[in-house]
């Protein structure tokens, strides 16, 4: 699935481009999945493209060959929605059109989340009344008060991936609540730099494998992982082999790695953070098992960026440093 054909072109507009890719998942999705290609060139794209069926790759022509720009100021770029599984992303390179990553006031390049939204089903008829994080699409499974178990979307209403009507496997009566689909985003990601941006990549959900990469020019984080504050789903990821530079002392405003809430056997190696306010920072949102950052393993990185502090831990538990180097002091928790 060439983006090409499509529409796709580095002479392209950004809704254009965006549209193109958008659609060339789309059509890989529908075949089951598949791989999706990015040719050699700049591609300017305006907003977030999204994947929301497993079994697609998305492979540009290399590192430094196959570029995207994001346009718009706080836009996502490719957003993995959960659940997902055998989904892979590589060989690619992202940079924004804003010059100073200083300017920079949202979004991340590499998003992985999973499905927070609010609905009640009557009969075989989903109504979500808002969604607060992920798209839903056809084949997406969730859970919630009073939702039979393994209830999933069939097809779309007057809903296409937010508010609206969706039909469901199951029918059943279920009073409005919160939905989740579970938060499981099986993905393979490595091969990619990124430069400029607000969070290079953010993690809520599980089983994301990302390595071999280098995220630059950050203005809030290098890598965000996070739960959300009602829903609170592990995140999770194995990362290994990656350099971190927030670039300017007074960028990587909370780190090159930053947890938030319910994150929990990260595996973070070999690596390094240069350059920034902190190398890395923790906090929760309640200091409660379950909402808390638990159980993460770091081992032989070079945390060297630290113009406020070096390694910043709140609200944390259990947090293992193994073979790493503290260039702007030792771990600070409290």
């Amino acid at each position: 699935y060439n983006v090409q054909p499509y529409g796709a072109s580095p002479s392209a507009s950004a809704a254009t481009n965006t549209t193109a890719f958008q659609n060339a998942i789309n059509a890989a999705a529908a075949a089951g999945g598949g791989t999706v290609f990015i040719p050699t060139g700049t591609y300017l794209v305006s907003g977030p493209i999204n994947i929301t069926t497993g079994g697609i790759k998305i492979l540009g022509a290399g590192m430094g060959a196959a570029n995207i720009r994001q346009t718009v100021n706080g836009a996502d770029t490719f957003v993995f929605s959960g659940p997902l599984g055998e989904c892979e992303l590589s060989c690619l390179t992202f940079s924004n059109t804003i010059n100073d990553a200083g300017l920079l006031t949202g979004g991340s390049v590499l998003k992985f989340t999973n499905i927070v939204f609010t609905g009640s089903i009557s009969g075989t008829t989903l109504t979500v009344t808002s969604v607060a994080t992920g798209v839903l699409s056809p084949g997406v499974m969730f859970e919630g008060a009073g939702v039979a178990a393994g209830t999933y979307i069939v097809a779309y209403g007057t809903g296409t991936g937010g508010v609206g009507t969706y039909t469901v496997n199951n029918s059943q009566t279920s009073a409005s609540t919160m939905l989740s689909t579970g938060g499981v985003v099986q993905c393979n990601i490595h091969d990619f730099y990124i430069i400029g941006c607000y969070n290079g990549i953010e993690i809520d959900a599980s089983f994301v494998f990302i390595h071999d990469f280098y995220v630059n020019a950050y203005k809030n984080a290098g890598i965000f992982a996070h739960s959300t504050k009602t829903y609170p789903h592990a995140a999770s990821a194995l990362i290994t082999n990656f350099n971190l530079s927030a670039a300017y002392t007074v960028l990587g405003q909370l780190g090159g790695i930053r947890m938030l809430g319910r994150v929990e056997a990260m595996q973070v190696s070999n690596g390094g953070i240069i350059v920034g306010k902190y190398s890395m920072t923790s906090d929760s949102y309640y200091y409660s098992e379950g909402y808390r950052p638990a159980y993460n393993f770091f081992q032989n990185i070079f945390f060297n960026a630290g113009y406020e502090s070096g390694v910043f831990l709140t609200n944390t538990k259990e947090t293992s440093f193994t073979l790493c180097g503290f260039a702007a002091g030792y771990p600070t928790s409290r």
